[in-house]
């Protein structure tokens, strides 16, 4: 085949049909007619593309590195690892890996959203969290695959023009804890009920009165209710624990009294007081 091409090129060049420079390049036979095509030779390595660089001329463009994509700036072509798409994108398959590591988005033919943490291996907990878009109206779901039973939103703050509606517990009740003399009340039922009791009449700590205030207890406020049916305690007022602007004030809760106590971060404060009638 190449003694007939080569045969084929001689004879056109010796005609005049061809120039000697496309004599010279790589040519092959279609059909009746010669094609000389004199642009292969900027092929050097596999992967190269050829790109048009003006009428019948074309350059040499190599291979782009691993995992990039063919762009246009609407002139030419080139390879990019970070494309700009001016129009939208839509993926056939369900996942969008962000990164690795980073996030993993899963979508479901049933309107969820699924945004996966995916960490490097170190202390990673690899959270995630569902939204639910489509099975109810007017309601978007959240739920979590993992067990997720907390959204943190440190010092994001809520503002609605919507109305608030909240299951039965804000939190979930600690389990009933047993004061002993000089003891502290733990402040582990922010924004819910913590329920006291007491084996005698006891007052508490004279310092921490409730654990010890930081800023981790800024917003935190609790109703404490003393559940036991015959001994008082008693909440010492201190300068961690305020009543009513004093540091000396005491409130003795007899069975059945409550007090609600709410800390800014540097102080617990009582905010009112319920007496058994």
């Amino acid at each position: 085949m190449n003694n007939v091409k080569v045969t084929f090129v001689a004879l056109f060049l010796s005609l005049g049909l061809i120039t000697s420079a496309q004599a010279a390049g790589p040519s092959y036979v279609s059909g009746t007619t010669i094609v000389v095509d004199d642009n292969l030779s900027i092929y050097n390595a596999a992967g190269d593309l050829a790109v048009g660089t003006g009428a019948g001329a074309a350059a040499r463009l190599a291979v782009g590195a691993a995992n990039s994509v063919l762009i246009s700036n609407g002139t030419t072509a080139s390879w990019s690892t970070d494309p700009t798409i001016a129009g939208d994108v839509i993926i056939g398959g369900s996942d969008a890996t962000l990164g690795a590591p980073g996030v993993k988005l899963t979508g479901s033919a049933d309107g969820d959203l699924t945004i996966l943490g995916i960490g490097d291996g170190a202390a990673d907990f690899d959270e995630s969290l569902t939204l639910n878009m489509e099975d109810t109206e007017n309601t978007v779901g959240i739920s979590s695959a993992t067990g997720v039973t907390t959204l943190n939103l440190t010092a994001i703050g809520i503002t609605s023009t919507g109305t608030f509606k909240l299951g039965q517990n804000l939190t979930t009740p600690p389990a009933v804890q047993v004061i002993g003399a000089g003891g502290t009340v733990a402040a582990d039922a922010c924004g819910g009920l913590k329920t006291i009791s007491a084996a005698s009449a006891v007052s508490t700590d004279t310092t921490n009165t409730v654990t010890a205030p930081a800023a981790g207890n800024a917003g935190c406020c609790m109703d404490i209710v003393n559940i036991d049916t015959v001994d008082t305690i008693t909440l010492d007022g201190n300068a961690n624990f305020m009543v009513g602007g004093s540091i000396t004030t005491n409130v003795a809760l007899t069975p059945g009294d409550a007090a609600r106590v709410c800390s800014n971060g540097t102080t617990w404060y009582l905010t009112s007081f319920y007496l058994t009638p």
